[in-house]
This record gives C-alpha cells, sequence and structure tokens, in this order.
C-alpha cells in the first residue's frame, strides 16, 4: 500500500483538502484509496498527536483532556491501534493522512523520527511520500497574522525572528530538510502553493500528485479560513482585549463564534503587512528560498515571483470610535450570550435541549460525550462549546445520526441484546474503547469475525 502524508504547511488551503477527503470518503474507498477516520475525522490531527514527545502539552492536549505522560501514552496506544484496524479492515491501494501539524508541531527531528516509526513499524507502511505545499513567506506571514487574530490575539505582527512559530513555518529550507533527513529526499514532494496549480485548483492539484481520476460525482466543498482585512484585524483585536477567548485557564464561554461575525462583514480586501515588514520577511527567508529553488525547483529563475504588493485598505475610523464600536460590540455579544446561559441554567432539561437546538441543530450532549474520550467528562455547556469552536472544524460528529450515516452503519443490524460495555470486555484488544467505537466495530468487523458480545454466546 502507497502511504501519501500530507503534511501542509499551514496556510496553504489544508482545511479545504481535508474537508474534500472528508466529504468523498466513501467514493474514494471505491477507487481503492483510504482516508482514514481513527488519525482524526477530518484533519489527522490525532496521528500527528501519537507522534508528540510523552513530556509535551499544549491545546490539542488539553482539548482531549491529557494531563500527564501516562495520558497521552494511552491516547497515543489507543489512536495506533485504532488505525491498525481501520487500515487491516480496508481493502486500498493508496492511503492518505493529511494534517499541517504534522509539520506545525513537529519540529523535532525524534518527533518526527517517531511519526515514521508509526507509519513504517506500526502500521506497516512502506511506502510513503511526504507532500508539502509551500508558500511565498510574506504571504503566509501575513495570512498565519490574520489567522493568529482570528483565534484571539491582541499582539501586533512580529517581525521574521520574533516569533519561533513563524520562523519555522517559514523557513522552507529547514522544512525540506527535516523530513528528508527522517523519510529520505527521494520521498519528498515538494510543490509550489501559487497559480500553477493543474486546473488552478488545490483539490485537482492533489488527486493528479497522487494519480487518482477525478469523479463527476465529488463534493467540492467551499473555499475555507478567510483572511480579515486591515479594518476587520483592528476592529477584532480590540474585541479580542474585551472579549477574550480564555478565561483562566478555561474557554471564555461567553466568546463562543463571534470571530466569524466578524469574518463575514470585513474579509473583502486581504491585509497585508506593512511595506517595510514585507521587505523583512524576504530578506530573511531569500536565502532559505534560494536553496528550495536550487535543489527542487533549478527550472525556475527565482522560487517566488516579485510582486507589487497593495497597500492596505484605508481605516476610515478613527482611534477613539473603533474603540467605542469595539465595546458595543462586546457588549451586545456579552449580554446575549448571558441570557442564553441563563436560559439554559433555569430551564429544565427539555426547555435546555430547546435553546440549545435553536443555537446549534443536531447537537446531542449524551452522544457527543459518550463517542469522544477525551470530552466525557464535559459539563453541558462546555461540551457545546467545545462542539461549537472545536468538534466542527476537527469533523467530529455532533450526534448519532450523522455518526452512522457518515460510517455507512445500519443501526437496525445491531443485535437487540448487544451490550457494547460488554463487547469491549470479552475482546481484551478493543480495552480504550467507547460505547460509539464499540457499536461500529462490531457492524464494520465483529459480528463477521464472530466476535462475543455477551458472556453466553
Amino acid at each position: 500500500m502507497k502511504c501519501y502524508l500530507h503534511i501542509g504547511t499551514e496556510k496553504t488551503a489544508t482545511t479545504t483538502l481535508q474537508s474534500f477527503f472528508h466529504l468523498n470518503r466513501s467514493i474514494l474507498c471505491k477507487q481503492g484509496v483510504l482516508y482514514t477516520q481513527s488519525a482524526g475525522l477530518e484533519n489527522n490531527i490525532d496521528l500527528c498527536l501519537a507522534a508528540y514527545n510523552i513530556n509535551r502539552r499544549d491545546e490539542f492536549t488539553s482539548q482531549r483532556n491529557i494531563n500527564n505522560d501516562n495520558e497521552l501514552l494511552s491516547f497515543q496506544e489507543f489512536t495506533i491501534k485504532k488505525l491498525k484496524y481501520e487500515i487491516s479492515n480496508f481493502d486500498s491501494n493508496i492511503i492518505v493522512f493529511s494534517s499541517e501539524h504534522f509539520h506545525s508541531r513537529l519540529t523535532t527531528l525524534d518527533e518526527i523520527k517517531r511519526l515514521r516509526k508509526i507509519l513504517n513499524v506500526d502500521l506497516g507502511l512502506e511506502d510513503i511520500k511526504v507532500i508539502v505545499y509551500l508558500r511565498d513567506p510574506v504571504d503566509l506571514a501575513c495570512s498565519l497574522y490574520s489567522t493568529e487574530i482570528m483565534a484571539g490575539s491582541t499582539a501586533n505582527p512580529p517581525m521574521p525572528h520574533e516569533s519561533q512559530a513563524y520562523f519555522h513555518l517559514c523557513n522552507h529550507e529547514n522544512t525540506l530538510k527535516n523530513f528528508s533527513n527522517v523519510f529520505g529526499n527521494q520521498s519528498i514532494y515538494p510543490k509550489l502553493f501559487d497559480n500553477t496549480f493543474k486546473n488552478f485548483s488545490i483539490i485537482d492539484d492533489f488527486l493528479n500528485t497522487i494519480n487518482v481520476n477525478k469523479q463527476k460525482n465529488f463534493k467540492i466543498p467551499p473555499n475555507k479560513n478567510e483572511r480579515l482585512s486591515a479594518t476587520g484585524i483592528a476592529l477584532l483585536k480590540k474585541v479580542n482585549d474585551i472579549v477574550p477567548v480564555y478565561d483562566g485557564d478555561q474557554i471564555n464561554p461567553i466568546r463562543e463564534n463571534i470571530m466569524e461575525y466578524v469574518c463575514t462583514f470585513f474579509s473583502d480586501k486581504k491585509y497585508i503587512f506593512p511595506k517595510e515588514l514585507c521587505q523583512q520577511y524576504e530578506v530573511a527567508f531569500q536565502d532559505s528560498n534560494e536553496w528550495v529553488r536550487s535543489n527542487y525547483f533549478s527550472d525556475k529563475d527565482i522560487l517566488f515571483a516579485r510582486k507589487e504588493r497593495e497597500e492596505n485598505e484605508e481605516i476610515r475610523i478613527c482611534e477613539a470610535d473603533l474603540v467605542r464600536v469595539s465595546k458595543l460590540i462586546a457588549r451586545i455579544w456579552i449580554d446575549k450570550q448571558n441570557h442564553i446561559f441563563s436560559l439554559i441554567e433555569s430551564n429544565s432539561n427539555k426547555s435546555k435541549e430547546l435553546v440549545i437546538n435553536d443555537i446549534d441543530d443536531g447537537f446531542n450532549y449524551n452522544f457527543y460525550i459518550s463517542c469522544y474520550n477525551d470530552i466525557a467528562n464535559f459539563s453541558y455547556e462546555n461540551a457545546l462549546i467545545h462542539w461549537q469552536q472545536h468538534g466542527k472544524e476537527e469533523g467530529r460528529f455532533s450526534n448519532e445520526n450523522d455518526f452512522y450515516k457518515d460510517n455507512k452503519i445500519d443501526i437496525n443490524e445491531l443485535p437487540t441484546d448487544f451490550d457494547p460495555k460488554k463487547y469491549i470486555d470479552l475482546n481484551k484488544d478493543l480495552t480504550g474503547f467507547n460505547i460509539y467505537d464499540a457499536i461500529r466495530h462490531y457492524l464494520l468487523w465483529g459480528k463477521y469475525e464472530g466476535r462475543s458480545y455477551k458472556k453466553n454466546a
């Protein structure tokens, strides 16, 4: 089986590609292409976490309620176990993994080596090709900064060497050297994120790279991750200061999806760094770009074509009025959210479900915490906030019907006396599965393997 490992980089339409593979998983399977669910339903972030150094903690481990080395180790082992099951039960010629976090988070050779070990040794994948899209560092940094503000930051744009994360993401020479050091130079497929895409489409370009024919019935996702305008940046920075993402060490429930509203109205003309800062980024990464060009794109005179960068739009509102407008938006938002939460707290469970359905139709609390081990202890409100701020983007299911439909499971085929907990207890290799993992496993594989699901079977 040939494995294509798509590592990003960030801000190169990775979300669009992942949404495409997620939406077309069943069609691709018929073509012999497996896009796994066990590594993360849409973005394969769980495989990335499986390669983390055991003492590493960040927002991704926090979201999965991983607080110590043993919990991370258990999560890693469980992820690999699920992947083994999924791969062994699909007759595929090609397997695709996609996550920009393979590049952005696995920043040490040890972690990249651990990723290769998982693929090679644990999963038995020998023919591995690493696909990476490279973007002009100036455009990349501007887009990163816009995303940083959308994520809640109030910071000013950093100089090239001020931010370790920006430097890591923009230094394409280091990226290619690190992954070729581990996977071998012959396994690295660098591509430029520019207007040379096949059919001017990132999806068509990627399918062509992995030798998969485009089908007429493929579902094409809309473009995602819009970049804010200069006015949007200025406004959201001030709103972020009033309604921060975190309240102490907990996600601020008041904030919810305020960022999406700002993006809707302030994404017309994309923000770009001031001219002087753009020039600093060009100078900082010109040697890196030249190394990439000479080693991988020697037919080009220059890696990224020089271009006249447009000036930002004029912000036609004075600073004092901008502050007042941001306070007005924040005040309305906070009052609205507090009203919703007061309704949730005061109503009965039935009324609570109605209110939540008004906010996000189809969210099922009991399913959500039962299906995902990392949020099993979340309260109703925290689970809903997790779904709205993280679960949707990660491709998680919010209810049973969507879970069964996407997995092509007919729940009516489940024996009336099936007990998922007993099924897990009787099959020790399923240790760590939740009840929905157990149901899925039995209907897709267990019943054909003749596995026991009750003690007297």
